[in-house]
């Protein structure tokens, strides 16, 4: 009957074990916490405190991370897919840290230089920096003001509860 609703069940199994992924994370991989916290920062942010960013800007330069990691990962690294958690992560950070008012196809700098500087810059093939505040720093320095620091509007409702002193 599968084969009257036209797949063959037998060939999507093959394909699937055609593709391999480099390593799955583990369930206690340090890197998922972070991302869990990064995204629900994130979201609060831009559902309730203010961050001057919409849903669609974030989605933007995740898939630019996202797609980034894994094309290089595939292409310098090993022909395996990757999970791209730290794409993930990256693109995260640099969704709420880098302005790119002047025009959209700015929010990509940013990211291509965070991701890429993961491949170029190594030792052991390990990156030996944060590669968003690479992206950062390089979206500013070469950029000539079109990207600038974000300001986060809503940071200081944030964080004024943790950093103020209590009231007498």
């Amino acid at each position: 009957s599968s084969m009257l609703l036209g797949y063959n069940p037998l060939l999507l199994t093959s394909l699937f074990a055609m593709i391999a992924f480099d390593r799955l994370p583990a369930k206690n991989d340090p890197r998922l916490p972070v991302l869990l916290l990064q995204a629900t920062f994130v979201t609060c942010g831009i559902t309730f405190w203010g961050f001057n960013r919409s849903p669609a800007q974030v989605g933007l330069i995740l898939l630019i991370c996202v797609t980034l990691d894994c094309l290089l990962h595939y292409l310098l690294r090993r022909k395996t897919l990757l999970v791209p958690i730290s794409g993930l992560i990256t693109g995260l950070g640099l969704s709420v840290l880098t302005n790119f008012s002047h025009g959209l196809w700015l929010a990509a700098i940013p990211p291509f230089f965070a991701t890429a500087s993961k491949y170029v810059f190594t030792v052991n093939g390990r990156h030996i920096y944060n590669p968003g505040l690479f992206g950062v720093i390089a979206a500013l320095v070469l950029s000539d003001g079109m990207i600038t620091p974000a300001p986060i509007s809503g940071a200081g409702r944030v964080s004024r509860p943790f950093l103020s002193p209590p009231p007498r």
